[in-house]
């Protein structure tokens, strides 16, 4: 992990003024640190900083390069649960697979072709509790769900990349439905009765709600206790209470859960107007 600039700078100085050539031609106090003996402004201190800020450069760029080469080896190592979400990922939508080596050749594309044509941007693979080994693959592009014809090309291709054996559920689909409940007790000198802002505009608990489910991770489990929490770090809000929470895949019936719930289809939404029930209270 790269270390700070003040600390690289700090290594330099120390070893530095520990010099005895140098501490000779400036006459150094030994007991004094570098800051003591030179001014910020100095040639020394400024020569030193640029030095620490290039070391300091060096040391990212190498652990973005252990990191991209971490990520490498953990996609490339085939038939894991990685290797189905990055292969998943690399579906190009009326390409057709090379058969000896089900492969693509885009050796006559250009780069900007192949990324049209990879129209999953969200994928997420989770193993089934079932007796035959499965796998459920939830893909969606950005905020919209496969059509039928993009749903079926997927499933030929994950079916010529699968290992024999495994049964894959293809998942996509509308964003499962989200209702909420909420109770505020809020700071009457901040917001109003409808909770808005006395100063500005804006309604602070419909915007970090939906910035909370727009910043969940594809397939992430939406916690209430994580919404509250993030509710009460909002200027004028004391107490945020999630009172009845309801989720259900898009064509069903809404059910109550209580702790946490994690969409059918990998995403979530919620209609701030009709599907956010909200009670403000003054404390």
């Amino acid at each position: 992990m790269a270390r700070s600039i003040t600390e690289i700078k700090k290594q330099i100085t120390d070893d530095y003024i520990a010099n005895e050539t140098i501490i000779e031609k400036y006459g150094l106090d030994t007991s004094k640190t570098f800051e003591q003996q030179f001014s910020k402004v100095s040639l020394e201190s400024i020569k030193f900083y640029v030095i620490a800020c290039a070391h300091w450069l060096l040391e990212k760029l190498f652990d973005k390069h252990i990191e991209e080469a971490n990520d490498i080896v953990r996609n490339k190592r085939t038939h894991t649960i990685g290797w189905y979400r990055n292969t998943a990922l690399n579906f190009q939508y009326g390409k057709d697979l090379m058969e000896d080596i089900t492969e693509y050749d885009n050796s006559e594309l250009t780069d900007e072709e192949i990324e049209e044509q990879k129209i999953v941007t969200k994928c997420a693979v989770v193993k089934a509790d079932s007796v035959k080994p499965t796998l459920i693959v939830k893909v969606a592009k950005d905020n919209a769900p496969l059509n039928t014809e993009e749903k079926a090309a997927f499933s030929a291709y994950m079916d010529a990349k699968t290992d024999a054996g495994i049964v894959l559920d293809i998942v996509t689909g509308e964003p499962d439905r989200l209702w909420l409940s909420i109770l505020i007790r809020h700071d009457g000198l901040v917001l109003n009765g409808n909770g808005e802002k006395l100063v500005g505009s804006g309604n602070p608990v419909k915007e970090v709600t939906e910035k909370h489910l727009k910043d969940l991770v594809f397939n992430g489990t939406f916690y209430p206790s994580l919404l509250e929490q993030e509710l009460m770090r909002e200027p004028g809000i004391k107490v945020a209470t999630v009172q009845v929470a309801q989720a259900a895949p898009a064509s069903q019936t809404l059910t109550q859960f209580i702790d946490a719930y994690q969409p059918f289809t990998g995403a979530l939404k919620i209609d701030v107007d009709n599907d956010l029930i909200v009670f403000y209270e003054v404390i």
